[in-house]
């Protein structure tokens, strides 16, 4: 577990030299355009992408997603290739009486597709996966917690 906790911070330090988590953060194709959600659903998504665990300690939601897309895309520069389109987007879930926000972000490359979904509940100050992907990374963001 320290083992992986070590690499974990010299890969998230990487990558914060290369940007890709900044580019997470904002995407460079469709940057969230506060004209087209609410305010409370721009903050559901700062709130998933900055979300560190119960506890609120170790690595975020943003740099996991972001280590692993560097895992995967070790010898290119994913974010900048043409083809890649990324993009965070949420809605309010009306089926709750909750303050609950589907929150997704989409990754899109030559090579795959993959949507990560999370359900933000906003009173709560939790997030929760709502597809396998995103259990996985929360497992990891609750086990460095």
């Amino acid at each position: 577990m320290k083992k992986r906790y070590i690499i974990t911070i010299i890969v998230g330090g990487l990558l914060i030299g290369m940007g890709i988590i900044g580019s997470i953060m904002k995407d460079k194709n469709e940057p969230i355009d506060s004209s087209i959600h609410t305010k409370q659903e721009l903050e559901a998504i700062k709130f998933v992408q900055s979300y560190q665990g119960l506890d609120n300690s170790g690595s975020n939601v943003t740099k996991i997603i972001a280590t692993i897309t560097s895992l995967a895309y070790s010898n290119e520069d994913i974010i900048n290739n043409p083809s890649t389109e990324m993009g965070w987007d949420s809605l309010r879930k009306f089926d709750s009486d909750k303050n609950t926000y589907d929150v997704y972000f989409n990754f899109n490359t030559y090579n795959q597709d993959v949507e990560y979904h999370f359900i933000a509940d906003m009173d709560s100050k939790q997030v929760f996966p709502a597809n396998e992907i995103a259990s996985n990374i929360l497992k990891v963001v609750e086990n460095e917690s």
